[in-house]
């Protein structure tokens, strides 16, 4: 948000408004709270490997399919799979078409294991 003399030379329909104004507005979007409540999961799923994924970073991952979570990852330490694989094995039904909430983009390397994306 911005603050002072540039606050004021924005027009009012950029500035901050109600939540009853952005739901009168088309671009009011109900599906976002619902992907950044996957993005928070994702991150609590990250957490779990705080002290054992170094020198990896702690990512989780989420599959969403249908406005439902359908496996869920997180990678536990360095050489073991990724969360993406993690959750891949952990699903209740068929991902086709399902949707991954990653708090770190997929690797694209061969380390001491293979990338989780082209």
């Amino acid at each position: 948000m911005l603050c002072g003399p540039a606050a004021l030379s924005l027009p009012h329909s950029l500035l901050l408004t109600s939540r009853r104004e952005h739901e009168a507005r088309s671009e009011y979007n109900p599906s976002l709270m619902d992907e950044r409540q996957y993005m928070v999961r994702a991150l609590e799923l990250a957490e779990k490997g705080r002290y054992s994924t170094s020198p990896n970073p702690m990512v989780g991952c989420v599959l969403v399919k249908g406005g439902r979570i359908i496996g869920e990852g997180f990678h536990l330490r360095a050489g073991r799979p990724h969360a993406e694989v993690e959750a891949l094995k952990n699903v209740s039904e068929s991902p086709a078409g399902a949707t991954a909430f990653v708090n770190l983009e997929p690797c694209s390397h061969h380390g001491r294991t293979p990338p989780c994306a082209e």
